[in-house]
């Protein structure tokens, strides 16, 4: 991403958080520094990142927002998966469900609430093989895995095993959110639709389709000569002797 596009990224974050609640999303000197690196991480890395800390300390909102106010089109856009939905993909189409969004970069919310998968009478930890898959797939096709979770490291080890772990460690930069309370939801707005204009190798593909569109109207239509038709009937009806009688 280009620095004008990175700076640019950083002040819609920061306008857009403000329509999403009252004072917009808080960066003071507990989290500056952070946000930063963070910042630097989506828009720079070829990394994820992973944010660890409790509930309400602004992982989330963070993700929510920059999913709004990435342009579609940008090479840092992700998509948000739910850790449960992921579960009850996995519940519903077995291990097939490890490969969608195998071809996306893919943010995956509150890892470590999610129960166990079943499919057929197999019982299976999901994210336990479904993040060595997100890292091979980092490794041979650099699509990045975003991760927010409450555990802390010992407590992720526990539930998805040190190999995991190490995984995410290699496929992400890890950040100890501070302690900061975002719950402020009687300040809670919703998430207003954003317009993103169109980038300019989009308006030159407009531009040509427009060029062409001219380019075709202005070119003259054949006429059909209709008379020449008629000149040939009469010749025929004259030939017959009958021309000019009642």
């Amino acid at each position: 991403m280009k620095n004008t596009e990175k700076s640019n990224l950083k002040h819609w974050f920061i306008e857009y958080s403000k329509l999403v609640m009252d004072g917009g999303y808080t960066i003071d000197d507990r989290n500056r520094e952070m946000v930063k690196q963070i910042f630097d991480t989506i828009t720079e890395s070829n990394k994820g990142a992973c944010l660890i800390g409790n509930t309400g300390c602004g992982k989330t909102m963070l993700f929510e927002i920059l999913l709004r106010v990435i342009h579609p089109s940008s090479s840092v856009k992700f998509a948000k998966i739910s850790v449960i939905d992921t579960v009850l993909d996995f519940n519903t189409n077995g291990h097939s469900a490890f490969l969608h969004g195998k071809d996306r970069n893919i943010i995956y919310d509150d890892l470590g609430i999610e129960p166990v998968g079943k499919y057929y009478g197999d019982s299976v930890d999901v994210f336990n093989q479904l993040l060595p898959r997100r890292y091979d797939l980092w490794r041979s096709t650099g699509v990045k895995t975003h991760i927010t979770t409450n555990l802390g490291i010992r407590d992720l080890e526990e539930r998805y095993g040190k190999r995991a772990v190490v995984r995410i460690f290699e496929m992400c930069d890890v950040y100890q959110m501070p302690q900061m309370d975002f719950r402020r939801l009687q300040n809670f707005k919703g998430f207003p639709p954003v317009y993103h204009p169109p980038t300019a190798e989009q308006l030159e593909w407009i531009d040509k389709c427009k060029r062409r569109q001219e380019e075709a109207a202005a070119k003259e239509k054949p006429e059909i000569n209709r008379s020449g038709m008629g000149n040939r009937l009469k010749q025929y009806w004259d030939s017959l002797g009958k021309g000019g009688q009642e």
